[in-house]
């Protein structure tokens, strides 16, 4: 049986495959980019918005919703709306204030910030209670502070080292609006199946209600036969847990 599929995937963002590698092919697929959302500094859920406006044109939509890790929470959320016939996630992971500085800290580190000075900087933004806006919006700042720094290092024009910045933290900015929009998000019940593949399975993330659980070593080795052929296996069971 064919499945419509419903991906957010963000596309390759680490060293491995992206999560489009474990579809498998002769599979009707709508991908939704979270990263590639357009995200105002002063309204990170935006992104989340409009996702649920795409979702809604998917007029009977009636296959799986599939997603990964930070995208988890979104799943869940367009699950709601739009009414599939189960979700699949991926290693799900509840977004919080200190991952988000985390994430940060690397970046600004990725851009040749010291790391005492980095973790100094996302100590300050993100584990201070404040407003998760106000947080963002001066990450923002520092990765594009680096990143002229390191553009001033090149001989461009105003306009060649805009372009640089730009594209050098376009990215970034966009991984740490997505991480932003997702803190302090209350899920919904989809009312359908949900299946969780891995062994980290945020608990108070998932919904309260029918949850299948699958252990696999490697959650996001989304290219290696194994973790394929136990997607299909999770796509061939019916909604009663009998195969399809």
């Amino acid at each position: 049986m064919t499945r419509h599929l419903l991906v957010l995937d963000p596309g390759q963002i680490g060293p491995g495959e992206p999560i489009s590698a474990v579809l498998g092919p002769g599979r009707e697929v709508t991908v939704v980019d979270p990263l590639g959302l357009n995200w105002p500094l002063d309204d990170p859920p935006s992104p989340r918005r409009r996702a649920t406006e795409h979702a809604r044109e998917l007029t009977d939509f009636s296959g799986v919703i599939v997603a990964h890790c930070t995208n988890a929470a979104l799943a869940l959320e367009l699950a709601a709306l739009v009414a599939p016939e189960r979700v699949v996630l991926f290693a799900p992971v509840r977004v919080t204030t200190a991952m988000v500085g985390e994430h940060t800290q690397r970046l600004l580190v990725a851009l040749g910030e010291p790391g005492a000075s980095a973790a100094d900087f996302a100590r300050q933004a993100w584990h201070g209670g404040g407003p998760v806006d106000v947080a963002l919006r001066g990450s923002f700042d520092r990765l594009r502070a680096l990143a002229r720094a390191e553009a001033s290092g090149f001989d461009m024009d105003e306009d060649e080292a805009e372009r640089f910045v730009s594209v050098l933290c376009g990215r970034y900015g966009q991984w740490l609006g997505h991480l932003a929009g997702q803190v302090g998000v209350e899920v919904t019940d989809p009312t359908c199946p949900v299946h969780v593949l891995g062994d980290r399975t945020a608990a108070d993330l998932l919904p309260a209600g029918p949850v299948r659980r699958y252990d696999h070593a490697d959650p996001y080795a989304f290219g290696t036969p194994g973790l394929q052929h136990l997607f299909r296996e999770v796509l061939a069971v019916s909604t009663t847990g009998r195969p399809a």
